[in-house]
């Protein structure tokens, strides 16, 4: 049996992916499936609902550009939407950086939620790792594979980033 995948295309915004069972499963059918899933872990992720937005629908765009070569899009989506969102922060930084060189009295973000606070305080990649696994619910392997890292460095990073948020959190 032919297990390859086989693209339809039966309009503009209508792609199917048909694997050797049969089995039919169109990029809109997957983006009305997920699409609010992605914007609420990218939110976890940035606390910024403009920007989760701007990184999921960024995903969803190039997921639709490679739909007939994508193996797993749940993953390849969340990839995207995890380095979109490392991109970004790196430009702000970079901004920030530079508006502060411009202008030394930078305001001070006040923010209640303790636990975004607490999340704001671990790196790029151990946040992901926490959502990951505590919002989204991921197994280590499923983490390692989307932000393509060994399943020694999702363990570790987890395991630190818990005892940091206890302190934090304390």
């Amino acid at each position: 049996m032919n297990n390859s995948p086989k693209l339809t295309t039966q309009s503009q915004s209508r792609v199917d992916l048909t694997v050797g069972d049969g089995a039919e499963t169109s990029f809109d059918e997957f983006f009305r499936r997920e699409f609010a899933q992605v914007v609420r872990f990218a939110y976890a992720m940035t606390r910024s609902n403009a920007e989760a937005q701007d990184a999921t629908q960024e995903a969803f765009a190039r997921l639709f550009q490679q739909w007939a070569s994508v193996a797993n899009p749940a993953g390849f989506v969340r990839t995207v939407v995890v380095n979109q969102i490392r991109d970004h922060s790196r430009h702000l930084q970079v901004r920030r950086r530079f508006l502060s060189r411009a202008d030394k009295s930078e305001p001070a973000l006040s923010e209640t939620d303790y636990l975004a606070d607490a999340l704001s305080g671990l790196s790029k990649q151990r946040r992901a790792i926490v959502v990951l696994r505590f919002y989204e619910r991921m197994t280590v392997d499923e983490i390692a594979q989307i932000l393509n890292v060994p399943a020694g460095t999702v363990k570790s990073g987890l395991s630190r980033s818990m005892r940091q948020l206890r302190e934090v959190l304390k």
